[in-house]
C-alpha cells in the first residue's frame, strides 16, 4: 500500500509542475505574438533612421564625426533576465568570446556593456573590462524609453573616447523555432550609399543649416540610430527568448504527459498486483479453514 501512495504523491507533483509549465507556455506566446508587431515597427523607424544618416553622410562628408583613432571597441551583450531559456544565453556568450579573442590578437581593446542579468554569470570570471550591466524588462515588451537611459551611458564613454567602433550582440529573431547570435557594428555607421537629385541635395543643405549646426545634426543622427538598433535588436532578443521558453515549457509539458501516462500504469500494475495478493490470501486462508 506504502509504494501506491507514493505513486499517487508523485503523480499529483507532476500534475503541479505541469500547471507551472502550461501557464509559463501561456505566458511566452501571449508575450511573443505582441513583440513581434511591435519588431515590424521598430525596423521600419530604425532604416528611415539610417537613410537620413545616409543622406546625412552624402552632404556632410567632410563635416561628418570621424571615429577615434583605433584604440578599443565597446561590445553590447543581450541576455535574457530570466532562466529556462536552455542555451539561449551560452551560445551568444560563446560567439561573443570568440569575436573579442580575435580582436584582441588585432591589439583592439575590449569593453563590455551586458544587458540582461543572465549575461553578468557568463563574464563573471573573464578579464574583459565591463564598463555597464543593466537589467532587461522580462515582463513586457521593450519600450523605446527603456534604450534612452543606456544610450546616455554609451554617448559619455564615446565622449570620453574609450571607443573607436560599437559592436551589439543579440540573438536574432529568425521564426518561433528558430534564432541565431549575431554581432552587428553600429559605429561607424554601416553606410549602403544613396544618390539624391542636384535640387534635393540643395534643399536639404539650406533646411539643416537653419535647423541646427552640422556637427549637432550629425551626433544627433548617428545617437538616435544607435538608439533605434539596439532597440530593434532588444526586441529581437525579447521574441527569441520567448520562443525558446515555449518550446521548452511546451516540451516539458509534453514529458510531464508522458511521466504521468507512465506512473499511471506502474500504480494500476501495482494495485492489480495488490489485490491478486490479497485474493490469494483469502484462498489460502479458505483452503486452510476446510482442511480443519
Amino acid at each position: 500500500m506504502a509504494k501506491l501512495q507514493i505513486i499517487k504523491k508523485q503523480i499529483d507533483l507532476i500534475k503541479q509542475i505541469q500547471h507551472v509549465t502550461r501557464a509559463m507556455k501561456t505566458i511566452s506566446a501571449v508575450r511573443w505574438r505582441t513583440g513581434k508587431k511591435t519588431l515590424e515597427n521598430a525596423k521600419t523607424f530604425s532604416n528611415h533612421l539610417l537613410r537620413l544618416n545616409e543622406i546625412a553622410h552624402l552632404h556632410y562628408k567632410e563635416e561628418m564625426i570621424t571615429p577615434h583613432p583605433p584604440r578599443g571597441f565597446v561590445i553590447i551583450g543581450i541576455f535574457s533576465d530570466k532562466g529556462l531559456v536552455g542555451g539561449f544565453n551560452t551560445v551568444l556568450a560563446n560567439k561573443m568570446k570568440t569575436f573579442i579573442d580575435d580582436q584582441e590578437h588585432e591589439g583592439n581593446k575590449p569593453h563590455l556593456i551586458i544587458l540582461g542579468t543572465q549575461g553578468i554569470s557568463q563574464f563573471k570570471k573573464s578579464h574583459y573590462e565591463v564598463l555597464l550591466t543593466h537589467p532587461l524588462p522580462v515582463h513586457q515588451t521593450p519600450h523605446y524609453q527603456d534604450v534612452r537611459e543606456i544610450l546616455y551611458s554609451i554617448r559619455s564613454f564615446h565622449e570620453q573616447q574609450v571607443f573607436s567602433h560599437l559592436y551589439i550582440a543579440h540573438n536574432q529573431y529568425l521564426s518561433v523555432s528558430e534564432y541565431r547570435p549575431i554581432i552587428q557594428r553600429v559605429i561607424p555607421i554601416p553606410l549602403q550609399g544613396i544618390n539624391l537629385p542636384t535640387e534635393t541635395q540643395a534643399d536639404l543643405r539650406f533646411r539643416t543649416d537653419i535647423l541646427s549646426t552640422t556637427q549637432t545634426f550629425i551626433e544627433r543622427l548617428t545617437f538616435e540610430f544607435i538608439a533605434s538598433q539596439l532597440y530593434v535588436f532588444l526586441i529581437e532578443s525579447f521574441l527569441s527568448e520567448q520562443a525558446t521558453r515555449l518550446k521548452i515549457m511546451d516540451a516539458a509539458t509534453s514529458h510531464s504527459e508522458d511521466m504521468i501516462h507512465s506512473l499511471r500504469i506502474t500504480y494500476q500494475k501495482r494495485r492489480q498486483e495488490k489485490i491478486t495478493q490479497e485474493l490469494n490470501e483469502v484462498t489460502n486462508a479458505s483452503q486452510v479453514l476446510g482442511t480443519i
